[in-house]
């Protein structure tokens, strides 16, 4: 196996099972997504090939190029997704996480992508998936993109109401759905009981502009708006709303109050139970 990393500066990063390792040259003055591809091809006739979803298109290489090329080479390209690398990282190598997070140390760099990169995909294989290219008709343009400007209208209007009313009463939600829900306020002496009268706008919204405006017509559609699991398509749903309610989930579950104490174990439980009541909301809606 054979795992490239971009770069910040566009000079990959290449890792096979003895280390680093350096693709041969390109000819000079062929334009850089040429020599990104041609470097490809090198690999790809040596080994199979991971690197994270977003490489691709951050080479400036057409989705075609690329699928041509791997029609010529007898090995498989991979990709993993685009948070998987520095998510394994904090979970394995926490000191150095640490470390270069505190800036004591300037660890993570393209070179240890790559090395994290390999990593994945020697030792869990499951998280891989053949890299394809995506017809123009596949991919999904987001109506919402963000909460603004209901956020700095301190969630008020009619816009947001009309949001709210596509989910189901807070009222008629089942206890367990209710305390995952609820417009709490975390206080020194736990969580405040006093407040767990409603939905937490910050927290509910995005889910209800979903739900409201993004066609979704079945289950699984839900879960891939929201980008659910490991190679859900990036969006504001998922950068925000899914991964807040992880953090809350995960808190309420283990009472630590801040997010770099709980562990990956305890991370994927509240995942799990994420999913969960998420699948719960849309059913009951």
């Amino acid at each position: 196996m054979i795992a490239v990393d971009f770069g910040d500066t566009d000079k990959q990063r290449w890792h096979g099972d003895f280390g680093p390792i350096e693709p041969p040259r390109p000819p000079r003055g062929i334009p850089p997504h040429h020599k990104f591809v041609s470097k490809l091809e090198w690999a790809l006739h040596q080994d199979d090939v991971v690197t994270e979803s977003a490489t691709i298109g951050s080479s400036g290489c057409e989705p075609a190029m690329v699928g041509q090329m791997l029609g010529d080479v007898p090995n498989t390209l991979y990709v993993i997704s685009t948070r998987a690398a520095k998510n394994w990282w904090r979970d394995f190598y926490p000191e150095e996480a640490a470390a270069d997070r505190a800036g004591e140390a300037q660890i993570w760099d393209d070179e240890r992508a790559a090395a994290i990169i390999w990593e994945i995909a020697t030792k869990n294989p499951a998280a891989l998936r053949p890299w394809r290219a995506i017809a123009k008709a596949e991919r999904r343009q987001r109506v919402n993109t963000s909460v603004r400007p209901h956020d700095k209208r301190k969630y008020t209007g009619a816009a947001v109401e009309r949001y709210m009313n596509s989910l189901p009463s807070y009222s008629m939600l089942p206890q367990e759905l209710k305390d995952v829900f609820c417009h709490q306020r975390e206080t020194g002496f736990g969580w405040d009981d006093n407040n767990m009268r409603d939905y937490k706008l910050s927290l509910m919204l995005p889910f209800a502009m979903a739900l409201a405006d993004e066609d979704i017509t079945s289950r699984a559609k839900w879960e891939w708006v929201l980008g659910l699991y490991a190679h859900g398509y990036p969006s504001f749903y998922r950068r925000q709303a899914v991964a807040e309610l992880t953090e809350r989930i995960a808190k309420q579950q283990t009472g630590k109050a801040r997010k770099k104490d709980v562990s990956r174990d305890e991370r994927k439980a509240a995942m799990k139970h994420g999913r969960w009541c998420l699948r719960q909301l849309y059913y009951l809606s």
